[in-house]
Parts: C-alpha cells; structure tokens; sequence
C-alpha cells in the first residue's frame, strides 16, 4: 500500500485502510470473502475452478491489499462483521461482502456470494453502516435507518425484521 491512510477500521480478525483518496485496502481473515480481497475470476477462471478445482479464494493477507470491487468509488465508512463487511460509498451505496446465510449482505435472500452485493432498495441516502455478528444496520440522512439479517443488535419491535431484505423505520 503506497497511499496514506487516513482511516483505520478493527474487526475481531481484520482491518481495513481507506486511504486521502478513498481507495480501500484490507489484511487479515478473508474467510466466505468478508473483506473483499478475493481475486476477479472471469468466465474462462471460473471454469477451470469447477473443472480442476483450482481456487483463487485469497483467505488470510498479512499485507493490505486492495479491494478492486470498491475500486472506482469513493469509500466515506466501512464496518467490519465477524462474518461479513459493509462498505458506504461517497455516493450512498452500500456494498457488503462475506457469509450470507442469514441475510446480512442485504441481497434479499440468504443464498452464498462469491463477489460484492449493491444493496438496493434503501431509502433516503446512507450516511453510515455498522455490522453486527450476522445482521448490518444503516442509518440514513433523516434519522431513518435500515437492518437486515438475523439477531439484530437491537432488541425492539424492529427485530423481527430477520427477512434479509433491507427494511426502513422512521420518517424523513
């Protein structure tokens, strides 16, 4: 990493870097690809993965390395899971990584994810993420908020909305 870093984001096994010009680079446990770091495969790879099981998962990077699904956006919050992570992008986008399988990637189902998931049907613009053990939360410009997953972090009526689908309380 030749860039300054200007945040630095902790989780239990990982660590993600957002550089001056909002580039992300991430070390450390890169299991179900919860930080991002697995290399691009095309189509031609993907075959040869399923013919020859040839892998080209990257599980654990004592150096950052660069995120390249992030790479042409701006990176203003990052939260990592012990599972998964989720990315805010200066625009308002959110994109998550890692183990799906109660729906904390926001994709709308619990189905596994080799790459990135845009997490789509959030309202009102994001301004910052937090993931919790198997459900992400984002809390928007007009105190409203969005959750999905399982088990959230907060014990309230909202917690019954376990669908994987993000859902959002509150007005603007």
């Amino acid at each position: 990493m030749d860039e300054v870093a200007i945040d630095v984001y902790c989780g239990m096994d990982s660590t993600v870097f957002i550089t001056e010009m909002g580039r992300v680079f991430a070390c450390g446990n890169n299991a179900d690809n919860k930080i991002g770091i697995n290399k691009r495969e095309t189509f031609i790879m993907q075959m040869k993965k399923l013919l020859n099981k040839h892998h080209l998962q990257v599980p654990y990077s004592i150096n950052p390395l660069p995120i390249k699904d992030l790479g042409k956006h701006r990176i203003i919050d990052c939260s990592l899971g012990s599972t998964h992570s989720a990315f805010l992008t200066e625009t308002g986008l959110v994109y998550t990584f890692g183990r799906n399988n109660h729906g904390q990637l926001g994709s709308g189902n619990a189905l596994p994810r080799e790459m990135a998931v845009v997490v789509k049907g959030l309202k009102n613009k994001p301004i910052m993420v937090t993931c919790s053990e198997l459900a992400t939360v984002v809390a928007t410009e007009c105190n409203t908020f969005h959750i999905w997953g399982s088990r959230p972090i907060i014990q309230s009526p909202l917690s019954t909305l376990l669908s994987g689908q993000p859902t959002d309380k509150g007005y603007c």
